[in-house]
């Protein structure tokens, strides 16, 4: 209840035209590029918990057991240039339910190494890089026994149909199996989703040598780049 309490304190878009100056969308669990699984913009911006509404927020809160509101600590870092300036316009947000959000930002390395431990946090912000495939995006995050399922999520029918469209070879059914999917999740909220952002540009001077631009924006060939002089 105080998961579904925090993501109806939100109105996204206004984070979305605050922080990424409009260019950024609704989204679910796999954003809206994975046609076509992902469900349509009307359908996204209609899920539970997806329009800023306080007075649901007060009832979510008593349900809850904390109908004056709760306090809990988000870790985020300046790692990326909307992490911070997205984890403020939220915490303005919910201050007007009487939730109050503390934000502690760290050093990039220190926030992975609290989201793999999964557990020195209360909430903590990260990103998903670009996939192919919708099951990139969410088995190991949303898979009861995920590699990353910080959260401790568990559901067993996510589970269930996670495993099944990883195994069906109908991609009608796994349109089918993907919109179900993303209707749990908005109802569970095991994630918030504020946005899904355009992708990200890569700008480096003739002198770096060795650096490989990949389409999922990973960065791992400057483990091995090196400056020519």
């Amino acid at each position: 209840k105080l998961r579904q309490a925090v993501a109806a304190s939100l109105n996204r878009q206004e984070i979305i035209d605050t922080v990424l100056l409009g260019r950024g969308k609704l989204t679910t669990a796999i954003p809206p590029a994975t046609v076509p699984y992902v469900l349509s913009a009307a359908e996204t911006a209609a899920l539970p918990f997806y329009k800023q509404d306080y007075e649901l927020v007060k009832r979510l809160l008593r349900e809850g057991g904390q109908p004056n509101g709760f306090e809990f600590t988000f870790k985020t870092s300046p790692h990326s240039p909307d992490y911070v300036p997205a984890a403020q316009v939220i915490q303005r947000q919910l201050a007007k339910a009487g939730i109050t959000m503390k934000i502690e930002q760290m050093e990039w390395g220190a926030v992975l190494k609290n989201f793999r431990a999964g557990t020195d946090f209360h909430a903590i912000a990260f990103a998903r890089i670009w996939y192919a495939d919708p099951e990139g995006y969410t088995y190991d995050t949303l898979h009861s026994k995920g590699a990353s399922n910080a959260g401790h999520y568990a559901n067993p029918e996510v589970d269930r149909l996670l495993e099944e469209q990883s195994s069906t070879a109908s991609m009608q059914r796994r349109i089918a199996i993907w919109g179900d999917l993303q209707r749990i999740w908005a109802q569970d909220v095991p994630i918030i989703w504020p946005y899904a952002m355009r992708t990200r540009y890569n700008v480096w001077q003739p002198t770096l040598k060795g650096f490989t631009p990949m389409a999922n924006a990973s960065r791992v060939s400057l483990r091995h780049a090196w400056i020519e002089r």
